[in-house]
């Protein structure tokens, strides 16, 4: 699942996903297009919002390209 289907899953825009990690809107649209890549430390926000571990995201990096 990328970075953007777990965003809409939760029902968030990327302006809310970007107040909730403390990032910005077109940060977090950087990485759901892979401009960007996210640090440990986004990286652990941003798991914390969706539920899951820092790995699992990772691993979704792996098979889809991005963050």
């Amino acid at each position: 699942m990328t970075l953007a289907e777990r965003r809409i899953d939760k029902g968030l825009t990327q302006a809310q996903l970007a107040d909730a990690v403390g990032s910005s809107a077109s940060y977090i649209a950087q990485l759901e297009s892979g401009h960007r890549r996210a640090s440990i430390d986004l990286l652990t926000r941003l798991a914390s919002v969706f539920g899951c571990g820092a790995g699992d995201l990772i691993d979704d990096t792996e098979r889809e390209g991005s963050i």
